[in-house]
């Protein structure tokens, strides 16, 4: 499963099926058919029906009051794609951009009080060494995972629309100003994307 700071709507493939779940219920256009549609994700698309059904993120470290390692959304709205164009070595991707109501995972895990803030925390660590796990928490921020601890915690405001984006005032990469080469200021930051 992707989690993409960039995706509204989650994406499942073809391993979800609609009708081995109890809770599952399509989307109806007006017509009453299940609602169909393509979701463009850049470097793959895919074309699907939409659902709702409860998704459940599984813990490796159950920092959870209920015990159960779980944390479960009851009602995502969610794409289950029919067709892929391109390619996408998962099963998923679960959104996380800003402001996208019930299909929101981050919103609904606080509007059901399975998180205390609407916060997720992305923790990369370099895959080269095995003697550090990256992480990604939902509500809360693990400060030893921060340089300085919770001082080097800094805020800035979102200056996108349904993306997260910063101002940039320079850019750096493999040790190289490259500020000059900038055509926009502001900064996207995409969790399911490695490109700059």
């Amino acid at each position: 499963m992707i989690l993409d700071t960039t995706a509204d709507n989650p994406d499942m493939n073809s391993f979800y099926e609609a009708d081995r779940s109890e809770s599952a219920k399509p989307i109806l256009s007006s017509d009453n058919a299940i609602q169909n549609v393509g979701v463009d994700m850049g470097s793959y698309s895919i074309n699907g029906e939409k659902y709702t059904d409860k998704l459940c993120l599984i813990q490796n470290t159950n920092t959870r009051n209920d015990k159960t390692g779980k944390l479960c959304v009851p009602n995502l709205n969610f794409v289950v794609g029919k067709t892929l164009i391109g390619s996408l070595e998962s099963s998923g991707i679960v959104g996380l951009a800003p402001g996208h109501g019930n299909t929101s995972i981050v919103q609904q895990l606080y509007d059901s009080n399975a998180i205390q803030s609407k916060i997720v925390a992305l923790n990369y660590e370099n895959p080269a060494d095995v003697s550090k796990d990256s992480k990604i928490t939902f509500g809360f921020i693990e400060p030893h995972l921060v340089v300085d601890n919770v001082i080097g915690i800094k805020y800035y405001q979102n200056l996108a629309v349904g993306k997260w984006g910063l101002l940039m005032d320079d850019f750096m990469y493999d040790g190289k100003d490259m500020t000059a080469h900038m055509d926009a200021k502001i900064g996207f930051i995409d969790s399911g994307n490695t490109t700059i």
